[in-house]
């Protein structure tokens, strides 16, 4: 139990920050020559995830008004796992359209890193503002360097996780704005190598992880308030 917890954290502030990155890149694709190119086109799925994210949250703080939920819990139903999401995206590419797909992707986005930032300031103590500002400054330096010097990018998108990583804030949310930073003519060569790598290494290690601990969990648990109150408000609030 241990150690799939410890596997989980490592996979979700390491590895999965590559899938994000990646998420990113689609979704630069996407503002720059798909379905969101045309000028305030992309307000639609940001607003649709604002209600993903505020309905949930009002729905389960509500429950817990007429239970034993702590209502302090009230952000956790806010959240979208995007790995899964994009996956179950992914398995549908074929048939649904390519401006379908992209509303759905940055639908996503949008809800799975408001909420990280959502709860990150509402639930941990501390938020390390001197990191966030050095990884503004360095995301910065990655768009402008990436162009031209690839591996000197690389190093400051590594160096860039690093710091953020001790900000607070979830790590998989610089790797969306790592991702966005990457010039649109030149992520062919990144989408390729990182793809398969993704797909077969990344994701299923999260799902594995992420799966395995509810399976952990005893019925007492399973059928508590608060658990209750989070399936039924994520069931209602989310569709």
């Amino acid at each position: 139990m241990e150690f799939m917890e410890s596997a989980r954290d490592w996979i979700t502030t390491g590895p999965l920050v590559l899938f994000f990155f990646l998420a990113g890149i689609e979704l630069r694709a996407e503002l720059v020559d798909g379905a969101f190119r045309k000028r305030f086109s992309f307000l639609i799925p940001f607003a649709a995830a604002l209600g993903g994210m505020v309905f949930p949250a009002f729905i389960y703080f509500l429950i817990s008004k007429f239970s034993t939920a702590p209502s302090s819990a009230w952000g956790v139903p806010m959240a979208t796992d995007l790995p899964l999401a994009l996956l179950a995206l992914s398995l549908l590419a074929k048939s649904v359209s390519n401006r379908i797909r992209g509303f759905l992707l940055a639908l996503a986005i949008a809800d799975d890193l408001g909420s990280i930032v959502v709860v990150a300031f509402v639930y941990h103590h501390h938020v390390d503002l001197i990191r966030l500002l050095i990884s503004a400054v360095l995301v910065v330096a990655f768009w402008k360097v990436a162009p031209k010097f690839p591996i000197i990018a690389a190093l400051i998108a590594l160096i860039t996780w690093g710091i953020f990583k001790g900000s607070g804030i979830h790590p998989t949310v610089i790797g969306v704005l790592l991702g966005i930073c990457v010039n649109h003519n030149e992520s062919k060569w990144l989408v390729n190598k990182l793809t398969p790598v993704i797909n077969y290494l990344v994701i299923p290690a999260f799902i594995v992880t992420t799966l395995w601990i509810p399976w952990q969990m005893n019925a007492a648990l399973i059928f508590s308030p608060i658990v209750l109150g989070l399936v039924i408000a994520r069931l209602i609030g989310k569709p």
